[in-house]
């Protein structure tokens, strides 16, 4: 490759097309296939060279040889370090992860993120030190470690009890309780829990129960129990301190605000005053506030400080900084009657996310849902 004259740089890009002397000064119109790899000399100029192209990673395929659906590179922060991995989702739900030129199986407790007959287009995004996946059937995350699913469905409404046969307690009146669960690795918290029966009480303690997160959802570590005295509260708190006794289950955590998940059930034992329940202070969530997408979300992306999905139809989007936390009301329309499915989401720059259909593109401009506005481009 020859080149007539000295270049600064090009930032303005190769321009291969029209007259060379109506170009800008910053355009090249000869430079296909190059890149300036050195700067020398004063004043500054650039050396330029012929690209070196792509290198062969591995020649070896995934296990069983799948198709590969989608290729995507993940940086993971552990304090002060970071640990690179290159992923290939699979045809057949496989994730993999490149280890030495090698696939490997990227969670070793775990093949697949999908089911083993979805072989839709994997979708894929990193945010808060986690890589998201959601193929339109199924929706999971990665930490370098563990496949989880993508968000945590809230659980069943707790039942509760008195103390029938147990020395005399400080609870009088009609109480009412919620849970969460927790995710203390990543911090975030399943939206609400219907409410428990209510439950009238006089000079007692009171049992609170609920069914054993584990298989239902391995990545929960933590309960948290929300509390309501229907004649004081108008909304439920979060209780912050040990029960009377942990009569099932695994310990209270100041830390998290919970108690720790077991292989069981869990049932704590309560025995609080009136004047303690009005000193909390920690609202319970809404109980669709903190939801997982939803089981069509088929394309992802983060966008002002948000995470993005669409299930064909509408664009929904999380709350800042939690993207694993959606709102079923928190949605967009997109001239849903046109015909045409919505096929992708692309955060373009901090202002504009391209919403792509079938045979039509649309911008969502702005960065507050408050007054962001959705145009077809």
């Amino acid at each position: 490759m020859q080149f007539r004259e000295t270049f600064k740089s090009w930032p303005r890009g190769v321009v291969s097309s029209g007259r060379p002397d109506k170009l800008h000064a910053e355009s090249a119109s000869d430079g296909t296939n190059a890149a300036l790899v050195h700067i020398t000399g004063s004043p500054v100029t650039a050396v330029p060279q012929k690209r070196l192209g792509c290198s062969i990673q591995t020649a070896a395929g995934v296990t069983s040889n799948p198709a590969i659906l989608g290729l995507s590179w993940f940086r993971r922060r552990s304090g002060a370090s970071y640990a690179d991995f290159s992923l290939a989702a699979s045809s057949g739900g496989r994730l993999d992860k490149l280890v030495s030129n090698a696939w490997v199986q990227a969670d070793s407790g775990t093949a697949a993120w999908a089911t083993s007959d979805a072989d839709g287009i994997p979708s894929m995004e990193t945010m808060n030190n986690l890589w998201f996946v959601v193929n339109g059937a199924d929706q999971k995350k990665f930490d370098g470690t563990n496949i989880t699913k993508f968000g945590i469905t809230k659980p069943a409404a707790p039942t509760s009890a008195d103390s029938a046969g147990s020395p005399s307690g400080l609870m009088n009146g009609e109480y009412e309780f919620k849970i969460t669960y927790y995710n203390s690795a990543t911090g975030h918290e399943s939206s609400a829990s219907a409410t428990s029966t209510a439950l009238t009480v006089s000079d007692k303690k009171i049992t609170v129960n609920w069914i054993a997160p584990a298989g239902v959802d391995e990545q929960v570590t933590h309960v948290r129990v929300f509390v309501r005295e229907t004649s004081n509260q108008s909304t439920w708190f979060r209780l912050n301190d040990d029960p009377d006794a942990v009569l099932d289950g695994g310990a209270y955590s100041s830390t998290h605000g919970g108690w720790a998940v077991d292989a069981g059930a869990g049932s704590i034992r309560l025995n609080i005053t009136t004047a303690s329940i009005n000193d909390l202070i920690i609202k319970v969530p809404g109980e669709s506030e903190n939801d997982p997408p939803s089981a069509t979300a088929s394309a992802i992306t983060k966008h002002a400080s948000r995470m993005f999905y669409t299930d064909g139809v509408d664009v929904f989007y999380s709350k800042i900084g939690l993207p694993e936390a959606f709102d079923a009301n928190n949605y967009e329309r997109v001239n849903p009657d046109d015909g045409q499915r919505i096929i992708g989401l692309l955060a373009v720059t901090e202002g504009m996310l391209f919403i792509f259909k079938e045979r039509s593109l649309y911008a969502l401009r702005g960065l507050d849902p408050n007054s962001w506005e959705i145009r077809l481009v």
